[in-house]
């Protein structure tokens, strides 16, 4: 025996209890009967990833270096497109490119992982910042 899907919702404009439509409509007053999605969830600056942190540390210790992207794909064996992609958080890095890079800027690779507190003071060390 097959159990019927369909769903009863009333329709908030006219009260009219129904099964939903394909359209999503109201039989009798053509009003919405599904309330309006809510708004998507903010997406910016404010949503930091894992992804977004290596990124940010990776440009810091390179900009605190003096090393342009040229110069550093150059040492690190890469291309220079690699390491502003690599920069902006848009590619999934190996650890192999991490020591490639971390070697290139004569950096612990485990500097790179550290919480945020050692990781600043490892810069303070090392006057970068």
């Amino acid at each position: 025996m097959e159990t019927s899907s369909r769903e009863i919702i009333r329709c908030t404009r006219c009260r009219l209890q129904q099964y939903m439509t394909q359209t999503q409509r109201c039989r009798r007053c053509s009003g919405d009967l599904l309330p309006p999605p809510p708004p998507p969830e903010p997406t910016g600056p404010e949503t930091v990833t894992a992804s977004n942190l290596m990124a940010s540390r990776l440009r810091l210790v390179r900009r605190c270096r003096h090393f342009s992207q040229p110069e550093l794909a150059e040492r690190a064996q890469v291309s220079q497109q690699f390491i502003s992609v690599m920069e902006r958080g848009r590619s999934r890095v190996t650890l192999e490119t991490l020591e490639r890079y971390a070697r290139a800027l004569n950096l612990p690779l485990h500097v790179l992982f550290a919480p945020a507190p050692q990781f600043e003071r490892y810069l303070q060390k090392q006057g970068m910042v």
